[in-house]
């Protein structure tokens, strides 16, 4: 007995479920690289089938006022994981769209200066406090995240439906770490994530309906694709993301996740057969430094 509540402590550490999210969400690109559809659609499938999953649960998800649920949720409050479920939306398919307007490198490096934005809001507007040396560390994720993402040997230029979107993306991915931050304050782990996930798959809906992009018509083996990635990337990934985020502030788990490329990057070697350049392995190091000194960086109240 004491084993199995040693074990449940260590996987609800939330550095352990953050880790293991992180882990996860490192299989997305891959996914969305081998499903032969849109990256909007992927995205979209993630949510709908995630929603799906849960929906037998929503009588746990959501008792009936008592022991469970002392408290009635008001309209303020479910708007919170509402907002970051549409920001979310709105970041895949900005994203989404980057990445066929440009090349893969700058997409994914433009998108991830969402650290820098949870970190200005939370210092400054939050004002959560940090240590010196956490701008060090967040300065050592960035260049680490370039030598990733190789972007010294891709050219760099400018086009606002590429690298603009990338940049525009990268503040909605930002508000949601922060409106889930905010929203783990009153709601549980499935809650937040259940409506953020229903209303991040409204907003792709919308967007596909929109664009007129197909839904169906697709392969058995990319429909299997999207349920793969809507059980392990999306449900699981972002369910371990959803904790971490109840008890870490979102601005040392936003940067945490620049670990998610140099993952992606190592399980692509046996997956996608492609190798690392020593510049992306001095930068997977340099995401680390910068990781660890970030997460020691806090001062607690």
């Amino acid at each position: 007995m004491a084993d199995h509540q040693t074990r449940f402590q260590t996987l609800s550490n939330p550095y352990v479920t953050l880790s293991l999210g992180i882990l996860l969400l490192s299989f997305s690109p891959l996914f969305t690289h081998w499903a032969d559809a849109p990256g909007v659609v992927t995205s979209f499938y993630r949510m709908l089938l995630s929603s799906l999953i849960l929906l037998p649960f929503i009588p746990r998800i959501f008792p009936r006022q008592g022991l469970e649920q002392p408290h009635k949720l008001t309209w303020h409050q479910i708007l919170i994981p509402v907002l970051a479920g549409v920001f979310s939306g709105v970041d895949h398919a900005l994203w989404g769209t980057a990445i066929k307007a440009t090349n893969v490198a700058n997409a994914t490096l433009l998108n991830y200066i969402s650290p820098l934005w949870v970190s200005l809001i939370a210092v400054f507007v939050l004002k959560e406090r940090y240590k010196s040396f956490y701008w060090g560390g967040l300065l050592l994720v960035f260049v680490g995240a370039i030598s990733v993402l190789n972007i010294i040997n891709t050219e760099l230029t400018f086009n606002f439906r590429g690298e603009g979107f990338a940049i525009i993306s990268s503040f909605f991915y930002a508000a949601y770490f922060l409106l889930t931050q905010k929203g783990r304050t009153f709601l549980t782990t499935l809650q937040q994530l259940f409506i953020s996930l229903v209303a991040c798959g409204l907003t792709l809906g919308l967007i596909l309906w929109v664009t007129g992009l197909p839904i169906t018509g697709f392969s058995p083996l990319t429909y299997l694709i999207f349920i793969l990635s809507a059980i392990l990337s999306q449900l699981l990934g972002y369910l371990c993301l959803t904790h971490a985020l109840g008890n870490i502030p979102a601005s040392i788990v936003s940067p945490s996740l620049a670990l998610q490329p140099v993952i992606t990057a190592l399980l692509a070697i046996p997956f996608a057969r492609q190798n690392l350049s020593g510049y992306q392995l001095i930068g997977g190091f340099l995401i680390l430094a910068g990781i660890l000194i970030i997460n020691k960086s806090e001062i607690k109240p």
